[in-house]
């Protein structure tokens, strides 16, 4: 059973993160933190060539490494690929991207399940062993 409040990356979003990551396709705002980043030394221009690494994806959306690698799927096969829903907000807003770039539809906007009273056929069968006993 799934978390609430967590969700994970489809395999084209994984694809269309590792090709904004490769390409370095920041938002305004991830260009700023980026510039920021340099500024202060926490990472160097050359160090990844054009390429925005995990880790410099990480510190610029303020999540953690293993957040990054969990949507990617590098981390183990066994690790579940779920992250929590603030996270991929951070990570989509540093890249100019939409949250269903990376995750499926259907996860990021779960079909709300409706209680069993409001289910079709439960009242039939709830009232007729209520008076049957």
């Amino acid at each position: 059973m799934r978390e609430p409040n967590t969700v994970g990356s489809s395999e084209e979003g994984k694809i269309r993160l590792r090709q904004a990551m490769r390409e370095r396709k920041l938002s305004e705002y991830g260009k700023i933190k980026y510039k920021e980043a340099l500024e202060k030394g926490e990472f160097t221009q050359n160090n990844s060539g054009n390429k925005l690494t995990q880790e410099q994806l990480a510190k610029l959306a303020n999540v953690s490494l293993d957040t990054v690698q969990r949507l990617l799927g590098t981390k183990h096969k066994d690790d579940p690929n779920r992250v929590a829903r603030w996270a991929v907000e951070n990570i989509v807003k540093v890249l100019g991207m939409e949250p269903t770039d990376i995750v499926d539809v259907k996860d990021w906007y779960p079909q709300q399940q409706l209680p069993l009273e409001f289910k079709p056929g439960f009242l039939t069968s709830s009232k007729k062993s209520i008076y049957m006993t």
